[in-house]
C-alpha cells in the first residue's frame, strides 16, 4: 500500500500530466477490480466525475508507464471485429492485489478476480520472454469461456503463437505454434 501511495504521489506526477493522487488512486482501484475486461470508459468516467477523454488519457498515461497492459482483439478481418475495444490488465499481479485488499491465498481464491489475476501473470511472464516486437492480442472461445492470448513473433517467420488459458475449470495453459492463424492485417490467400 506505501508503495502505491508513493507511486501515485510522488512518481506518477512527474511522468505525466498532473491528476490528483487520489483520482489516480480510486481509477487504478477501479481496474484492478475490472481486471482483464473490457473497459466501459463511460461508466468509470461518471464514477471519477471526469470526461470519458480523461479516462482514456489515464489509461494511456498508465499504459506509457508500464502499470498497465492494453491487449487488442484478435481477428483475421478488421472490418468484422466484433468487440472493438481492448482488454485491461494490471501488470502487476501484487499490486493488484494490493488494490484489493488481498492479504493471503486465501482471500485470493475467494474473490472473483482470482481468475483474471491468473490471467493477467501468464501474459505478463509469457510476454516477458518473447522477442522485442512481438504483438499480441486476445480472443475467446464463447462456448466454453477458455481465453486464447495470440501473439506474433517476427524473428520466427511472422509465425503466430497461441497461448491457451483455461481458468474455468484448472490452472493450465498451452502454448503451441499455428501456422494457418492469419494476422489481423492479413488476407486469405
Amino acid at each position: 500500500k506505501d508503495f502505491i501511495k508513493t507511486y501515485l504521489e510522488r512518481d506518477v506526477p512527474l511522468f505525466g500530466p498532473r491528476v490528483p493522487a487520489e483520482t489516480l488512486g480510486r481509477f487504478w482501484i477501479m481496474l484492478a477490480h475490472a481486471q482483464g475486461t473490457n473497459i466501459n470508459g463511460a461508466k468509470i468516467a461518471a464514477s471519477l466525475e471526469v470526461s470519458r477523454m480523461s479516462v482514456s488519457r489515464y489509461i494511456d498515461l498508465m499504459v506509457d508507464l508500464l502499470l498497465l497492459r492494453k491487449l487488442q482483439p484478435y481477428t483475421a478481418n478488421i472490418k468484422k471485429r466484433l468487440v472493438k475495444s481492448p482488454r485491461i490488465y494490471v501488470r502487476d499481479s501484487g499490486i493488484t492485489h494490493a488494490l484489493l485488499n488481498i492479504g493471503a491465498y486465501n482471500d485470493l481464491l475467494g474473490h472473483p478476480v482470482v481468475g483474471k489475476s491468473w490471467e493477467g501473470l501468464v501474459i505478463e511472464n509469457i510476454l516477458s520472454v518473447l522477442p522485442q516486437g512481438a504483438e499480441a492480442f486476445y480472443t475467446e472461445d464463447r462456448e466454453d469461456g477458455t481465453r486464447h492470448f495470440i501473439k506474433r513473433i517476427p524473428e520466427y517467420e511472422n509465425r503466430w503463437l497461441r497461448v491457451i488459458v483455461n481458468v474455468k475449470t484448472r490452472r493450465r495453459v498451452t502454448v503451441f505454434f499455428d501456422r494457418r492463424l492469419r494476422g489481423p492485417h492479413e488476407s486469405k490467400s
